[in-house]
């Protein structure tokens, strides 16, 4: 329900851009009364043979190892779903959509007895491999800046390493499937290639082996359609909906070092990454709700970066950070729309332009729009801290950010889902303390009786940021949308007390 407001326009007001009267109340009553009953029987069987392992000379410095994997599975999928909807929009004296006063119509009704029953084959078979080639005595000379009496130097270090080898590993595969309810066969191959380099470093004035690795991975992937991707708007079913399909390109690298004299070691993962797609059943969220168009008539692309960086910031604690970026968009087949515009040219906004005569028009083909994840930037951070001299009180302060996802009114036209919602950012924070020391051997009541006691005090989105999960759209008279945001919780505290036995 919402309320149509006058407001204070005078600026000499107190009240001004407040409300000081209401005009009329308005209500849009979503009505859902649906069944899904939704049963899944699978049975699969994987087998995994290893071929060969062992050193391929003999001097022992290279070695091979073979391994090949296959499987199968078979799913059975029944559904019955009963669909009931109905939309009414209702404000002050009219009701949408307009009709006389003796009948009263609803803006959308969906109604449907909806059975579905198929059957999916689906089998792997992948190939394994890794090789190795050791190097014994192996001389090594690396050159670093190192601080000498307030200045930094360049200093060789040389030393010969007794064995260190250089690794491998390859993996072939190919997934093949069939679904029974749009006849579909597909088969997909796919590669990864990962690098283990013979590479080292310097740590405590010493050389010793750096552990780092590069990895690249290339394939196709099909995605059967599920029940829900049949489904259409108007609460029918399109069995003619194939596989969502897609190319991927994956490159990645792990790497290891050693900071701050920790002794367990940061790793710093990072992946670059781009897919195209085609066949993809487009998608919209209506308020919370994931609706497709049960259509394959759109192309798509993702490229971006992930990067993570885990480590002991705080001696003995772990922490992370993680960075994303991403950018993707889709391309319906063959969507067009039309523009008008009036004597001076401008564009014709019905519903709000003054001039609303139209003397021109021209027809818009929209191309590729974002879609519902095109999320550009996200960051993420887990930070761990003890009380010097108080270990077991430890405090863990966890931060999340978003940028802006589109949106757009709920008429089923993507080209219009170019609206951005506000960034998402939040702050948790959380405190506990350990009743049972593990440094200390002194027995008391808790470690004597409980393998843990521990108490905890939590809040959750301590900053109080009003972030919003999606928009509820309500329409006037004239046909004009407003979106509403639907707000997540704010915030929120949380004690607990965890003993075990």
């Amino acid at each position: 329900q919402y309320y149509i407001n006058l407001l204070e326009t005078d600026p000499s007001q107190e009240a001004y851009g407040d409300s000081i009267a209401v005009l009329g109340i308005g209500t849009f009553l979503n009505h859902a009364r649906n069944r899904l009953n939704a049963t899944i029987l699978s049975v699969y069987h994987t087998v995994e043979h290893k071929l060969f392992a062992g050193f391929k000379n003999n001097e022992r410095s290279k070695y091979v190892s073979k391994i090949l994997k296959w499987g199968t599975q078979i799913q059975k999928d029944v559904f019955n779903d009963v669909l009931s909807e109905w939309k009414m929009v209702d404000s002050a004296g009219y009701s949408l959509p307009q009709t006389n006063q003796s009948k009263l119509e609803l803006f959308e009704t969906i109604k449907g007895n909806l059975q579905l029953q198929t059957y999916r084959i689906t089998g792997f078979m992948q190939f394994n491999s890794t090789w190795s080639t050791l190097k014994k005595n192996q001389l090594v000379e690396i050159s670093k800046k190192v601080k000498v009496n307030g200045s930094k130097e360049k200093q060789v270090f040389t030393e010969i390493i007794r064995e260190a080898s250089t690794k491998f590993a390859l993996a072939l595969g190919v997934r093949a499937g069939y679904t029974s309810i749009n006849q579909e066969l597909f088969f997909t191959p796919r590669i990864s290639f990962t690098f283990f380099p013979n590479a080292f470093m310097v740590k405590d004035s010493k050389i010793a082996k750096r552990n780092i690795s590069y990895r690249f991975a290339s394939g196709l992937y099909y995605q059967p359609p599920f029940y829900r991707e049949f489904r259409t708007f108007d609460g029918n079913l399109n069995l003619s909906v194939k596989s969502q399909k897609s190319l991927h390109f994956v490159a990645g690298t792990d790497i290891y070092f050693n900071m701050w004299g920790r002794e367990v070691p940061f790793k710093l993962t990072s992946e670059i990454f781009y897919k195209y797609l085609w066949d993809v059943n487009p998608y919209e969220i209506d308020n919370v709700r994931t609706r497709y168009f049960a259509e394959n008539n759109a192309v798509a692309y993702a490229y971006g970066i992930d990067a993570n960086l885990h480590g002991q910031f705080v001696e003995g604690i772990e922490t992370f950070f993680k960075i994303g970026l991403l950018s993707t968009k889709e391309d319906i087949k063959n969507d067009w729309y039309k523009e008008y515009y009036n004597a001076a040219g401008e564009r014709i906004i019905f519903g709000y332009s003054e001039d609303q005569l139209v003397v021109d028009s021209a027809t818009i083909y929209p191309g590729y729009v974002p879609r519902p994840t095109d999320q550009f930037f996200t960051f993420g951070a887990l930070v761990q801290d003890q009380m010097p001299g108080l270990e077991n009180f430890t405090v863990q302060m966890g931060m999340q950010f978003g940028s802006r996802l589109p949106y757009g009114p709920p008429d089923h036209s993507r080209y219009k889902d170019t609206l951005r919602m506000k960034s998402y950012f939040r702050v948790d924070l959380g405190m506990s303390y350990a009743l049972i020391s593990k440094k200390s051997k002194k027995q008391n009541f808790w470690n004597k009786n409980f393998s843990e006691a521990e108490i905890s005090f939590e809040v959750f989105n301590l900053l109080g940021i009003n972030n919003v999960l999606s928009k509820q759209w309500i329409q006037d008279v004239e046909g004009k949308y407003y979106s509403i945001p639907n707000y997540l919780t704010s915030r929120r505290y949380n004690l607990k007390f965890i003993l075990r036995l």
